[in-house]
């Protein structure tokens, strides 16, 4: 009998869990950001804010993507749903879109029709800043290959929901991997 608790999670549910968890994510790297960000002119510290705020965010939206990817196996084992292993990147493709849509703010500023409120973009895409400030860098004139590559950056969001339910559909959890080693058979067991 099936459980009532296991339903099966439409896409588009999926991609809001994604983008819900990439909100939180951006709140949760923003307290890192404004904590550590009076110390941000010493390279060090803006490296490992960089990296705690990135792993912190990815690690969000991979795990809801490999529980569901679970989850979606036991679903197409049974014909419930079909097989598609790109179905967490596609999700965060859809969950990225409203990052990507604040570049519309960049691309405004670019051609003269605002005058230059990035700082905006930069508080809406926080969880980024030291990257962004690496190719944007604040009060000097913004260029069209930053914007790009500055959207580059938001496609964390479906390599990481893809990377995350693929690993999730084969049931590989990469943190008891890295944390439970196998170990060798000492010698009295191979023996037994």
């Amino acid at each position: 009998m099936a459980n009532p608790g296991d339903k099966k999670v439409s896409f588009t549910r999926f991609t809001l869990r994604i983008f819900g968890n990439s909100v939180v994510g951006v709140i949760l790297s923003s307290f890192f950001a404004l904590t550590l960000g009076a110390m941000s002119d010493y390279l060090l510290v803006t490296i490992l804010m960089t990296f705690f705020s990135l792993t912190l965010y990815c690690t969000l939206i991979y795990s809801a993507a490999w529980a569901q990817g679970n989850k979606d196996r036991n679903y197409v084992h049974y014909n419930r749903l079909r097989e598609d292993f790109f179905r967490g990147a596609k999700a965060g493709l859809w969950a990225m879109l409203p990052y990507v849509l604040t570049s519309v703010i960049l691309i405004l500023v670019i051609v003269g029709a605002i005058s230059d409120i990035s700082f905006i973009y930069r508080i809406l895409n926080i969880h980024l800043l030291p990257l962004i400030n690496l190719v944007l860098p604040a009060g000097e004139p913004m260029t069209w290959w930053g914007i790009v590559v500055v959207n580059l950056y938001h496609l964390l969001i479906p390599v990481f929901s893809g990377l995350g339910y693929y690993l999730g559909y084969k049931d590989i959890a990469l943190g008891h991997k890295l944390i439970y080693k196998n170990k060798k058979p000492s010698e009295d067991k191979k023996r037994r």
